[in-house]
């Protein structure tokens, strides 16, 4: 089965998106919960995503699709 992200799927940063300027706060062991999207903004493709690392309070923003990686699908 391939992985999608919608709604529910738990994700990732994929390596190197952790350079991007809008996720200098996340370290690579971030967990994402998506809670909106895929919806386009302009030529990209993004996400609603709460965002979670061990010992910090949630975070959440709008996230490109092309930087996210499926740990675990939602199922309906």
């Amino acid at each position: 089965m391939s992985k999608v992200v919608r709604p529910g799927a738990l994700v990732r940063l994929t390596p190197g998106a952790h350079q991007a300027w809008f996720y200098t706060g996340l370290g690579a062991d971030a967990i994402g919960l998506v809670v909106q999207g895929p919806e386009p903004f302009g030529f990209v493709d993004r996400c609603y995503v709460l965002w979670k690392e061990p010992g910090e309070e949630p975070e959440h923003w709008w996230s490109d699709l092309e930087d996210l990686e499926v740990i675990n699908e939602s199922f309906d």
